[in-house]
């Protein structure tokens, strides 16, 4: 899998940051890199596709693994956009993220593909894998805790035993991003 090299430059196109350091950097070049001085008027389709590369860079997915979550949360009966977006923040490097255990998405990738967390007492090291109620996570070793983060209320956390248990899928209000999952479900539906 080849890795995302330029976070900087996808998040000046996109106007959202993707790693923390980028705020000074962001602060002082908020506009795209590009040679034209006005930008294009960005059309339907354009403010989708936007949506969608929000979405794969902010959870660090490549287009077949996005698409494959897209095609099961459209074949569901319940509400398309609330199943993509629980799908995606119960992946294991995601809820890893929100636990306060990682400082990026990269990094929470990294510490489950390098075997460090523990699923139901199991070694899991597959960061697309989705978790369900009552699943408990607990970590070998501990890299990275921001003790100050505030986990979602779908999540336990205890620092001092380093254990995060899934009490819930996230509902629509616990589900905190700039993103617009209903656009990216009307991309894929053309």
């Amino acid at each position: 899998m080849s890795s995302n090299t330029t976070p900087t430059k996808r998040s000046r196109r996109l106007g959202v940051r993707f790693i923390p350091k980028l705020d000074k950097y962001l602060a002082r070049r908020p506009n795209p890199a590009s040679k034209r001085k006005r930008r294009p008027k960005i059309t339907e389709y354009g403010g989708q596709l936007m949506e969608k590369q929000k979405a794969k860079f902010f959870y660090n997915l490549r287009e077949r693994q996005f698409r494959r979550l897209v095609d099961r949360a459209t074949s569901s009966r319940a509400d398309s956009s609330l199943t993509l977006a629980q799908q995606l923040e119960s992946r294991l490097d995601n809820v890893v993220f929100r636990a306060g255990f990682g400082i990026t998405h990269y990094q929470s990738r990294q510490i489950v593909s390098h075997r460090h967390v523990l699923v139901n007492g199991k070694r899991n090291n597959i960061p697309s894998a989705q978790l369900s109620p009552g699943d408990v996570i607990t970590f070998r070793t501990i890299v990275y805790q921001d003790q100050k983060a505030t986990s979602p209320d779908w999540l336990a956390v205890d620092h001092k035993k380093n254990t995060v248990e899934v009490k819930r899928l996230p509902a629509k209000e616990d589900i905190v991003s700039d993103i617009d999952f209903e656009k990216i479900i009307s991309f894929y539906s053309r």
